[in-house]
């Protein structure tokens, strides 16, 4: 993985996906919004 790669995904897993963020997406596009599956891919 290249040293730009890892940035992307260290950014992703801290910021990106952390649980405040998710909180955040879910009261702006409701439950469930950040798995493109919806409830039955996220569960």
């Amino acid at each position: 993985m290249s040293k730009a790669q890892n940035a992307t995904q260290e950014f992703l897993d801290t910021n990106q996906y952390s649980r405040n963020s998710i909180l955040r997406y879910e009261s702006v596009y409701g439950t469930d919004f950040v798995s493109p599956g919806g409830r039955q891919y996220a569960l």
